[in-house]
């Protein structure tokens, strides 16, 4: 039985997350599959992981073009697989009009991030009938196909991340000491991990400002130290963080190790990992497995629906019913007032929201005493114009 060719776009194979993912996939794909890679240029970090033998295509270029487009289109019919797979937005453009002038069958396009350029989430609405299935991993990054870019939900399917578990596992003793001593870590140094490529949406800069904060406060850990790991893809965030990194309060507090291949030692090495993102196409992990248990991990998590009402409500847990407003007690022990029939009615929105949350400091705080002045005027108005409350 002849086996089923799977053509791999992507535009290269340098360090990310998405760069290993299409390696996972390839390394795992079933025998009656036959994986067909084929990339914008060839020089990157990741090809040692190819299969022995992968066949793979470089169209030598950095940025495709409708010169490349029709070298992609020529590969593609002298392939001729069953089905185009395509990772990033870049790559699901030119992919799908590639596959759709070569005739191939089958495309799937995976988008494997949130916050889509605007040049492709202008023309995702027209290019997904291109595409027999689009891949998601995470409902976050659907619910951003279908709301903004208008893809129809039926054509989204959401597929998790791969993810090595016996690879990616807690280190032994002996092994985290010999990844310390690799990345000349002393016994003493407090080492946080910042992976990812230099960019505004790994958000070095913000935790680059705030550690120079700190450090000219004192109240930086003199045996602490950040490394960043990631390619330099933005040239003026990749300059911004060089500055910052010769800052003499940081001189001693970065290290800046540009893409790293063996990503695990470092995780091994590390004592804490740090999460600063403004958007991802996943949630970041509460816990990472190759750690340390007794160190915490310092991250940032943004929401990607609705937030809950503690965040609408600005800072704290939604109020919570008062502690006495239980069977048997009376409406002023339960922190409300009466009705003339008796019946029990919660204190004003604002007042409650005060006494649940507590005092409040920064942004958050001048929200919430901002609703709270709102609700005393517009009572206030009320009463002015002789409206009676009816629960009086």
């Amino acid at each position: 039985m002849p086996r089923t060719k799977v053509f791999y776009f992507i535009p290269n194979l340098q360090q990310g997350g998405v760069e290993g993912q299409i390696l996972e996939l390839i390394n795992r794909l079933p025998p009656r599959f036959e994986p067909v890679l084929c990339v914008y240029h060839g020089d990157n970090v990741f090809w040692d992981k190819c299969p022995p033998g992968q066949p793979a295509h470089d169209l030598g270029v950095r940025r495709m073009n409708l010169g490349a487009l029709d070298k992609l289109t020529d590969i593609l019919l002298r392939e001729k697989p069953a089905i185009v797979h395509s990772y990033r937005d870049k790559a699901n453009f030119w992919a799908r009009w590639a596959a759709s002038r070569a005739g191939v069958p089958i495309t799937i396009t995976g988008v494997r991030n949130r916050m889509m350029a605007l040049r492709y989430l202008a023309t995702e609405w027209y290019l997904q009938r291109k595409s027999s299935v689009i891949l998601a991993n995470s409902i976050g990054v659907k619910h951003e196909l279908v709301r903004w870019a208008r893809v129809r939900d039926d054509k989204v399917r959401v597929i998790y991340n791969l993810l090595d578990v016996d690879f990616f596992r807690p280190p032994t003793a002996a092994e985290r000491a010999e990844a310390r001593a690799r990345w000349q870590l002393a016994p003493d140094a407090r080492a946080l991990l910042l992976p990812g490529r230099m960019g505004i949406q790994k958000h070095q800069l913000g935790l680059l400002a705030a550690m120079r904060a700190l450090a000219r406060r004192g109240k930086w850990p003199k045996q602490a130290v950040v490394m960043f790991a990631g390619r330099a893809r933005d040239k003026l965030t990749s300059a911004l963080v060089r500055w910052f990194a010769r800052q003499p309060e940081l001189a001693n507090a970065v290290r800046l190790l540009e893409a790293v291949k063996d990503i695990r030692s470092l995780y091994w090495a590390s004592d804490l990992l740090v999460m600063p993102s403004l958007y991802e196409g996943l949630a970041n992990a509460g816990r990472l497995r190759d750690r340390p248990a007794r160190d915490p991990i310092a991250r940032r998590q943004r929401r990607r629906h609705r937030a809950p009402r503690r965040d609408r409500l600005g800072g704290g847990d939604a109020a919570p019913r008062p502690a006495g407003a239980r069977a048997g007690r009376s409406p002023r022990d339960a922190g409300g007032t009466a009705g003339r029939d008796g019946s029990r009615r919660p204190r004003a929105r604002g007042r409650t929201l005060r006494a649940a949350a507590g005092p409040r400091t920064g942004s958050d705080g001048r929200r919430l005493r901002r609703a709270a002045e709102h609700g005393r005027r517009r009572r206030h108005r009320a009463r002015a114009r002789g409206h009676r409350n009816p629960h009086r």
